[in-house]
């Protein structure tokens, strides 16, 4: 059973992976946040936990997720910063961005020690809550630890 789940869980890490790229790609740290303007890899500098209420709200509206995988998720944040990325479950990876068009950007992310980057696409509902999505079946709502 946690090999299933470890393996459903799986795309999970490389997205959040490409996260992490989005933030070492920007310009001056200082130039973005609060609304000021556009968004810009430095708003992606955070520790982002799972945003559980929406995750369940997802579950809820006929995503394959459990609640086992709920529970799994509840515990995990991701760490970007200039260039890299790091999990609480002690992943870490690179991140760049590949494109943007406003609140929506297309990262590519790699774990440590693989050569194959995959890309992520992020939507930003607001500078403190992302939507990031890998395929159409793999969703993961995250928002900023304070």
């Amino acid at each position: 059973m946690q090999a299933m789940r470890d393996s459903r869980l799986s795309p999970v890490l490389p997205f959040l992976g490409i996260l992490c790229l989005v933030a070492a790609c920007g310009d001056d740290p200082s130039d973005g946040g609060g609304g000021s303007g556009p968004r810009t890899a430095s708003h992606l500098h955070a520790t982002w936990a799972t945003d559980m209420d929406r995750m369940r709200d997802a579950a809820e509206a006929g995503s394959e997720l459990t609640e086992e995988d709920l529970k799994e998720l509840e515990s995990l944040t991701l760490t970007f910063s200039e260039g890299s990325m790091k999990t609480s479950q002690g992943k870490e990876g690179e991140w760049k961005i590949a494109s943007t068009d406003g609140d929506t950007w297309e990262l590519e992310a790699k774990r440590d020690g693989r050569d194959k980057w995959k890309r992520l696409r992020i939507e930003w509902i607001d500078d403190d809550h992302l939507k990031m999505q890998e395929k159409a079946d793999m969703v993961l709502y995250l928002k900023r630890q304070k």
